[in-house]
């Protein structure tokens, strides 16, 4: 009769343990870019499917709950990235046995990954003492080839000094150019910026006043110009306009007018 008791209990307590430890989970990971510049905002697509038979629930806000997301980064073998932010990259997910579930992060403004170097990032779901994890993908980043650089005061603070920085790096076999905003020798990032696709025919132009507006030349085609306006005060570097140039320093007609017929 004690046996029969006891394994009766043993049953109770198997359909009590919490759904998030049946979990069977595949993760997937893509990084974009996989080559980045140093400090340039890099993106996390993660997929996870639910391969296991009861329903798997993660949710930040239960205490109870013992499912938590994370990414696995290693910038030497067995010595792990700092985070530079305790936010979870996903707070709530629930998914049916099958279903499966994506979603998307700046994985770089959560872990210490702008620093130049090769990193290898995995996406990971932990369930207690159980880690999933999704395959390894290499992060390279680089400083890129620098083509100009002015540094100016910030307005209204003219012991603080920034550095705006031209820079170019080959991504999917196109040269792209950046514009790099920085601080403290290069040590405070405020912001990295693409312009577009660059030839190396006319060298970019690089201009700042003193009331802080950037304003970048550079040609992306045979006879067409980029002109890109940012405006730079205390609080950082933001993104103003951007138009198409010719090379007479009209619009760029990106329409043309069918030639007229001579008869």
């Amino acid at each position: 009769m004690r046996k029969i008791v006891q394994f009766a209990a043993f049953s109770l307590g198997i359909l009590l343990l919490p759904r998030t430890l049946c979990a069977d989970l595949k993760i997937s990971l893509r990084l974009d870019p996989v080559s980045a510049i140093e400090f340039e905002t890099v993106t996390a697509y993660v997929s996870v499917l639910n391969d296991g038979e009861q329903t798997f629930v993660l949710d930040e806000d239960d205490k109870n709950n013992k499912a938590r997301a994370m990414f696995v980064i290693e910038r030497k073998r067995d010595v792990q990235v700092a985070r530079l932010d305790d936010r979870p990259p996903i707070r709530i997910m629930r998914l049916k046995s099958g279903e499966r579930q994506e979603f998307i992060t700046a994985v770089s403004l959560l872990y210490d990954i702008g620093a130049q170097g090769r990193y290898i990032i995995r996406a990971a779901i932990e369930v207690g003492k159980v880690r999933y994890e999704s395959n390894p993908v290499i992060l390279d980043v680089v400083r890129g080839i620098e083509i100009n650089s002015v540094s100016k005061a910030v307005p209204g603070y003219p012991e603080n000094f920034r550095n705006y920085s031209l820079r170019y790096h080959c991504r999917d076999k196109k040269e792209i150019l950046f514009l790099c905003a920085d601080e403290n020798e290069g040590k405070t990032s405020y912001g990295v910026f693409p312009l577009g696709t660059l030839i190396r025919v006319a060298k970019p132009i690089l201009s700042v006043d003193r009331s802080g507006n950037v304003t970048v030349v550079h040609q992306t085609n045979r006879d067409c110009f980029i002109r890109s306006k940012f405006e730079s005060n205390q609080d950082g570097v933001f993104f103003i306009d951007q138009s198409y140039l010719g090379v007479d320093g009209k619009p760029y007609p990106f329409v043309r007018e069918p030639p007229a017929s001579s008869k």
